[in-house]
């Protein structure tokens, strides 16, 4: 199986040689400006009058010189770099709540059901929980589909998941069954009455011919305006953790895009997903109750 690689990663490689140009223009510029005061100090300190390139004493010093600089600016770059690193990954959390301006001031209410009262998906008044409840059908290829059975419980900020899939694939020679179990407790940490994302940890379950389990990060954005529904869906999966050298991961990408009336929504989707050595990408749709 290929070994995948975080959204987050890819992003920071792709960035890396523009943030090198960037600092190495910097560094050089600075490097000028330390060296040029520096090499005229010690030029005017000269008593015989020569240039401190003649000098063998001052062209030693000259060098200890840029060589404290050129460490120095190694440093600098250094520290450039790493802080470039954690704002990279901070940004899928930092940056949304400061975008939506959440500084967690506002408490927001779930109504009886998405749209009820207004024309997002919260509210400053309602209920402090909802569920939801949703069974969808997937197409992979003529030889596979699935289905997909899912369930979620939300108390204001925090929520827990559980879902179930089952791919059934049929061949020329045989006929088997690809199962998959996944909980998770997530926390929305940016919102508005529109938006909102949020982001968990949970336990995914594998079952081909050999069964695997792992641990999945995941990370979600969800768009309500009357009566639209836009819903992003990312998923890290790492699994054979007890062995390191042999660990791996995948990555699952969901987009739903439904529609709804009253307490049903009526959602089309497209999902990539890999589990154990099975490509199991597709559009499928789904039904799912609010309530």
């Amino acid at each position: 199986m290929n070994r995948s690689l975080p959204i987050t990663l890819i992003f920071l490689i792709l960035i890396f040689p523009a943030l090198a140009v960037i600092i190495e223009r910097t560094n050089q510029d600075s490097l000028q400006d330390i060296r040029k005061p520096a090499i005229e100090k010690f030029i005017h300190l000269d008593h015989q009058g020569k240039g401190i390139v003649e000098n063998p004493v001052h062209s030693e010093m000259k060098n200890d010189i840029e060589e404290g600089v050129s460490e120095e600016q190694r440093s600098e770059t250094e520290s450039y770099l790493v802080g470039w690193i954690l704002v990279a990954l901070a940004s899928p959390l930092f940056l949304p709540q400061k975008l939506l301006g959440d500084d967690y001031s506002e408490n927001f209410y779930y109504q009886d059901y998405p749209f009820c009262n207004s024309e997002g998906f919260t509210d400053f008044e309602g209920k402090k929980w909802m569920i939801s409840g949703s069974t969808s059908f997937q197409y992979v290829n003529k030889n596979t589909w699935g289905y997909h059975l899912n369930s979620s419980f939300g108390f204001l900020r925090f929520s827990m998941a559980a879902a179930y899939s089952n791919f059934e694939c049929k061949n020329t020679q045989n006929k088997s069954n690809i199962s998959a179990f996944a909980a998770s407790a997530s926390f929305t940490f940016a919102q508005n009455r529109f938006l909102n994302f949020s982001s968990g940890l949970g336990y995914q379950h594998f079952k081909t011919a050999v069964k695997r389990d792992g641990l999945k990060w995941i990370y979600r954005i969800r768009f309500f305006q009357k009566p639209v529904n836009l819903d992003l869906n990312y998923g890290l999966i790492l699994y054979e953790l007890d062995n390191i050298s042999s660990k791996t991961a995948i990555n699952e990408f969901l987009a739903d895009l439904g529609i709804l009336i009253g307490r049903f929504e009526f959602k089309i989707n497209y999902r990539l997903f890999t589990i154990i050595n099975e490509k199991l990408n597709g559009p499928g749709f789904s039904l799912q109750l609010w309530f």
